[in-house]
């Protein structure tokens, strides 16, 4: 965006002969440049939705539209504790370099009407619902009144969802000792833990050398399941985020 400014100014006059008149005088234009609208900082990611361990590519473009050249350009990049950085990740303009966007990388200066294309990897870590990621681009430009003049703007946010698939099991028996004949009972408590609806969950435990499972005996939350064997494995609900299932059954020691 460029500011264009000029002055007018009327004036009357008198003549000898007493009679009057008027004019207008206009100035020159005056041009400047608003360098927060002509430096366009934008950051883009190429995914949608990650799970843990997962990577996503961001780029930043910062595009000169002024009529300067943008010198000591340096940019720094900001990201919650959602996820990290990839090392030996970074391009700048194509090519591997070499630096932390953490601690900011210096860029080539940027001509009128070029720009800078800056690339890197981020991966998952699923500590947050989500990753918030965006950049700080500083840089000079030579003023003809003031000299060199520093400036600074941040790009846009972008932030990518993050979800965990993360299921815990937990498994008790209801005694440390038993004789020939007793009966051990085994429940196991299934638990969604991470962030996204759990599907397809398929329960099996094979039961140990020394017992012998009890037909009839497996009860999933409170629900007898007479036909189920844990040992050939069977069917559990769907779990959504934070929820959990029992699976309870018995064994006779041999």
């Amino acid at each position: 965006m460029k500011i264009v400014n000029s002055a007018t100014v009327d004036y009357l006059y008198t003549l000898p002969d007493s009679s009057q008149r008027s004019g207008t005088s206009i100035s020159n234009e005056v041009v400047t440049e608003n360098l927060s609208a002509l430096v366009s900082r934008i950051k883009s990611t190429d995914k949608t939705f990650l799970t843990k361990g997962q990577q996503a590519t961001q780029t930043v473009v910062i595009a000169n539209n002024s009529s300067s050249t943008l010198k000591n350009v340096f940019l720094t990049d900001f990201m919650n504790e959602g996820g990290d950085y990839v090392t030996d990740s970074i391009t700048v303009n194509g090519v591997p370099f070499a630096g932390d966007m953490r601690q900011g990388i210096v860029l080539p200066d940027i001509i009128s009407a070029g720009n800078a294309t800056v690339t890197y990897v981020i991966k998952a870590l699923a500590t947050l619902p989500e990753i918030r990621n965006d950049a700080l681009a500083q840089f000079t430009v030579t003023d003809p009144v003031r000299g060199e003049v520093g400036y600074e703007a941040r790009t846009n946010l972008v932030a990518i969802p993050v979800g965990s698939e993360e299921v815990t099991v937990t498994k008790r028996a209801d005694r440390e000792s038993v004789q020939k004949g007793g009966i051990i009972q085994y429940t196991s408590v299934i638990a969604n833990t991470g962030t996204v609806t759990q599907e397809g969950l398929v329960f099996i435990d094979p039961v140990a050398k020394g017992a012998t499972f009890v037909e009839g005996s497996v009860v999933i939350d409170g629900i007898p399941y007479p036909s189920y064997n844990p040992e050939s494995g069977f069917a559990l609900p769907v779990l959504a985020q934070g929820e959990s299932v029992s699976v309870i059954f018995t064994v006779e020691a041999e």
